[in-house]
């Protein structure tokens, strides 16, 4: 579990240029046992996505993250899934725009 949250703050903490292989890593990463931090990782990768402007590829993620966050109970969570999949559909950006992928409900 170790290494899956170390991939995790790679992926999240890096640039733009290093991004794509560091997300790669973490969702290749099998985490069907873990299902929070596959979740996670799909909401920070979800996120991701949208703020390079790939809406129509986040919304699988964010989609995917959502209902796992719903499925565990994470209603937190499932909020920020909520909130940034509607921003993915509009097409803009999420009310506040203030989401920390990295941050704790």
């Amino acid at each position: 579990m170790l290494h899956v949250h170390l991939r995790y703050a790679r992926a999240i903490l890096s640039d733009d240029a290093v991004a794509p292989a560091r997300y790669a890593d973490l969702m290749n990463q099998d985490l069907t046992r873990w299902p929070w931090a596959r979740a996670r990782a799909e909401l920070a990768y979800g996120s991701w996505l949208r703020r390079q402007r790939r809406d129509a590829e986040s919304v699988g993620v964010l989609g995917s993250a959502l209902a796992a966050f719903d499925h565990i109970g994470a209603t937190v969570w499932a909020d920020r899934a909520q909130a940034e999949m509607t921003a993915a559909l509009a097409g803009r950006p999420a009310r506040g725009n203030h989401f920390s992928p990295h941050a704790g409900p």
